[in-house]
């Protein structure tokens, strides 16, 4: 296969298998065919005010995590990296929801940028003590 077929089959790939639901006029829930630490899709929403589009994780990350007993809005190294991430990738958390307002000639990018945060975010999970732990207790 050459380089074209290659990048077919996988934009095709990502065709098939992202998904698009309309919740009202206005939010689109997006569910891209990347996976979380769970085995989750990582999902998110677009909301449209008319003008500007806010890219949001509803705050269900966060949540997720810390259910998983990762917080990483206590003041610390984690609160520390996890805002490294949003600044890199131009979001910002309010009230625990990680969002990003762009505009429709932006939207790929920002759909690019939000998939690869969340994946980033959660590998959180990846750095919790007890996961730590029993790798090394594993070798």
């Amino acid at each position: 296969m050459n380089a074209t077929e290659i990048k077919n089959e996988y934009l095709s790939f990502i065709k098939e298998n992202a998904v698009f639901n309309s919740i009202t006029e206005n939010h689109t829930e997006v569910i891209t065919p990347f996976v979380d630490p769970f085995g989750e899709a990582i999902g998110f929403s677009i909301k449209s005010d008319g003008k500007l589009l806010t890219i949001t994780d509803d705050g269900y990350t966060i949540w997720n995590l810390s259910v998983n007993g990762v917080d990483v809005t206590k003041k610390g190294r984690r609160r520390d990296l996890l805002q490294s991430l949003l600044d890199y990738n131009g979001f910002e958390l309010i009230e625990k929801s990680i969002q990003k307002i762009t505009t429709k000639n932006q939207l790929g990018q920002s759909i690019h940028d939000m998939t690869q945060l969340l994946m980033n975010v959660y590998d959180f999970i990846q750095l919790h003590p007890n996961n730590v732990k029993s790798q090394f207790l594993d070798d």
